[in-house]
């Protein structure tokens, strides 16, 4: 009996991890991504629903936080990636895509008014990575760790959502988009966030070279 509950509630869990995710791919992405040679990833677009309100100066800097600290792990996560052969595009550092930002006078609040072509030539890039990103909780603080087996394998109780979008730069044309449903066992923090979601997702990334395995 115990063994039969046990399977149904694993079976239960797996079913709902998976239908979490959503992906899309443009079916024109081949002929767009025959013309890119380099992709920036540029800081996220946050919506807080946090249980206590925050004034509005605090709400403002846990968006700029939240969305920068997305920015950083997902860059670092391709840009260790990089010298590897698993992918047909080139990552701009996150360094010179922040100094470009920078000297052009483009910060975290501005940069959700710009279309994507005066963004990719600013950037001086051929794509562009964006995503917006959900939460009940302060990711990049961590989360706690402390849960019981219940919470873990059935409950699971979901604290936000991520999205990760590819654009082509001159067009703005939406390329791809994965969407995944966050809870507790998809990270304790934002880089652990990313990491675990990108090798989920690793294959489905447009520019992800299969002949290379």
């Amino acid at each position: 009996m115990i063994r039969t509950v046990f399977f149904a509630l694993f079976t239960l869990s797996i079913a709902s991890a998976t239908a979490q995710k959503e992906v899309f791919l443009n079916t024109d992405f081949e002929s767009f991504a025959s013309k890119h040679k380099t992709i920036a990833v540029l800081p996220f677009a946050v919506d807080l629903a946090l249980k206590a309100e925050p004034s509005e100066f605090l709400r403002r800097q846990f968006l700029e936080t939240e969305g920068l600290a997305v920015q950083q792990a997902l860059a670092n996560y391709f840009e260790n990636k990089s010298n590897s052969k698993n992918f047909s595009i080139l990552f701009q550092p996150l360094a010179l895509t922040q100094k470009k930002l920078q000297n052009a006078g483009i910060d975290y609040r501005s940069i959700g008014q710009m279309k994507s072509d005066e963004l990719a030539k600013v950037l001086e890039v051929d794509a562009l990575i964006t995503g917006t990103l959900q939460l009940q909780v302060l990711l990049s603080d961590g989360i706690e760790d402390e849960f019981n087996w219940f919470d873990l394998w059935v409950l699971s109780p979901e604290f936000g959502k991520l999205a990760i979008k590819v654009s082509d730069g001159s067009s703005g044309k939406l390329l791809w988009r994965y969407e995944k449903a966050i809870d507790r066992r998809s990270g304790k923090n934002t880089k652990e966030l990313i990491e675990k979601l990108m090798k989920q997702a690793a294959r489905s990334f447009p520019y992800y070279n299969r002949s290379s395995n």
